[in-house]
């Protein structure tokens, strides 16, 4: 299937294919391409040595394409695409700075709230639970994740892929395949970290079974679809082998695939976006809280826009042709549904602490000002807080002081030690 879509997308879309082969005496071009575009001339009005003219004559283009799907391999053709593009002067891809932002601020935004789960934990305003083990490991994840995009990258992700080397191409596919199965983990875990988390908080027990039945579908749903990756293809490494179509194998169609996983994951979040609506109703509290309540829960609703906003994504990638290059935009919504994921699985305990900093700032502030005051008191008359500043004294001043202050002369002191002697 893959070889089938990438052997047609360079005979369809790069128009003028031999257009360089025939101005610069064929070379580079592998002898299938260059008898399909010898065959093609009768079809175009261009001059064989007029390479801007067949580079954009779609009719060409058009009657080499089958031609060279039936005469060359794919491998062939990406060596007949690539010297075509550099010659016609074709843009190339390069999505690297987005692949780089993208990674980033999601790590970024999932790390700034996972340290505000555990700042509550270190705080001890709330006591750690299997909702906080599970939410590390999701966490955890996205960080393997952020590192792969690095290696993604370098192996050609965001590039075309008839730039590629034969074994780029294969392990380009092979951390395509790992990122499937840390997505597929990484999505049930924080769904069962949020379930966690409703365990803990909502004690009704009738409404805890109801929990404990959405943890068992989420979990059934990510084994069926961890099973589903592994066995995807026949044998299993023709995920990564059989793009080249010298490789026997077969796979499913790994778009029907993909969308019944988003399908069944936008149900599982529906139902737990209305939850704990139930319960919270049912609560002794004004409307006004209940409301603010609600819309802190409510905010997995994002959860789950993102998964919608996926489908499209999945489905231009299904029938793309350049597969390198286009894989991007499902890659990078891989990781910022794992991030806002992480994001809404701490929004509690991170509304917990936004909560708490303005009373602690405002305590802290009365304690120091309360310390300051009575170190002062214990050191000054209670009438004088605060100590004057020194004056310095005039010329006079000082002369006039030193004057009251007499020393005795010699005479002086031996008449009075003479005055002090008893009578005899």
């Amino acid at each position: 299937m893959l070889a089938t879509r990438v052997l047609g997308f360079f005979l369809w879309s790069h128009l003028g294919l031999v257009s360089a082969a025939l101005q610069l005496g064929l070379e580079g071009i592998p002898n299938c391409a260059v008898n399909c575009m010898l065959e093609a001339l009768p079809e175009t009005n261009c001059s064989p040595i007029d390479q801007a003219c067949l580079c954009a004559d779609k009719k060409f283009s058009a009657t080499v394409e089958p031609c060279v799907r039936s005469l060359c391999t794919i491998k062939e053709t990406l060596v007949a695409t690539n010297g075509t593009w550099s010659r016609c002067g074709f843009a190339y891809t390069d999505d690297m700075t987005k692949i780089r932002w993208v990674s980033g601020v999601v790590t970024v935004c999932a790390s700034i709230f996972m340290v505000m789960r555990l700042t509550t934990k270190v705080a001890k305003l709330s006591t750690w639970g299997a909702d906080d083990t599970v939410a590390v490991v999701a966490y955890v994840i996205i960080v393997g994740l952020y590192v792969e995009s690095f290696y993604f990258a370098e192996a050609g992700l965001g590039k075309d892929i008839w730039t590629l080397l034969p074994d780029e191409i294969t392990h380009f596919l092979k951390l395509l395949f790992v990122l499937e199965f840390f997505y597929l983990v990484g999505l049930a875990v924080i769904k069962a970290s949020i379930l966690f988390f409703f365990l803990r908080i909502f004690p009704e027990r009738r409404f805890r079974r109801v929990l404990w039945l959405m943890q068992i579908l989420n979990m059934l749903v990510c084994l069926s679809f961890v099973i589903l990756c592994f066995a995807q293809c026949r044998p299993f490494s023709h995920f990564w082998t059989g793009w080249d179509g010298q490789h026997e194998g077969k796979c499913l169609d790994l778009n029907k695939i993909g969308l019944s996983h988003v399908a069944l994951n936008i149900v599982l979040d529906v139902c737990m976006l209305a939850l704990p609506v139930t319960q919270i109703y049912k609560l002794q509290m004004d409307r006004r809280k209940k409301i603010g309540v609600i819309a802190m829960f409510q905010v997995g609703v994002f959860l789950t826009v993102v998964s919608i906003l996926r489908i499209r994504t999945m489905s231009d990638f299904a029938t793309s042709l350049n597969v390198t290059a286009d894989s991007v935009a499902v890659v990078l919504w891989a990781y910022v549904e794992l991030g806002v994921g992480v994001v809404v699985a701490c929004m509690p305990n991170a509304w917990q602490l936004l909560k708490m900093i303005p009373s602690k700032v405002t305590q802290l502030t009365t304690t120091v000002t309360s310390n300051i005051g009575s170190s002062v008191s214990r050191t000054r008359p209670n009438s004088q807080v605060f100590p004057e500043k020194p004056r310095k004294m005039s010329m006079a001043e000082t002369i006039s002081c030193r004057s009251d202050t007499v020393v005795p002369s010699a005479s002086s002191s031996r008449r009075a030690s003479k005055n002090s002697e008893p009578m005899g």
